[in-house]
């Protein structure tokens, strides 16, 4: 009994790495996750690069970053004619957030 249980889970492993799709999603779910907790909810810091729309401190708008999605993404995300602004950084939605990280990474 105990060998046909092992061979039964060695299977399933078997299967789930030969899905590499499910690998993925398994691991984005995951990163994305520790990313949220890491990176938290809206912040407009000044010094740092990734708040600002053209990647540079003091260039562009101060639109700041959410969920670790920071302003040129969220700008080559809605297109580079799109007005980016700190409100729609700051209601970035979850699904939004996670379709340009999967997109991006």
């Amino acid at each position: 009994m105990a060998t046909r249980l092992g061979d039964l889970k060695l299977a399933s492993i078997l299967n789930i790495l030969n899905k590499p799709e499910l690998i993925m999603e398994t691991c984005f779910t995951s990163c994305s996750a520790f990313t949220r907790a890491e990176e938290g909810g809206y912040v407009a810091d000044r010094r740092d690069s990734g708040n600002w729309s053209s990647g540079h401190v003091g260039q562009g708008m101060l639109v700041g970053s959410n969920m670790g999605v920071g302003a040129p993404a969220l700008l080559a995300w809605i297109g580079s004619g799109a007005q980016l602004t700190a409100e729609k950084m700051r209601t970035l939605s979850l699904s939004t957030s996670e379709a340009i990280a999967q997109h991006n990474y």
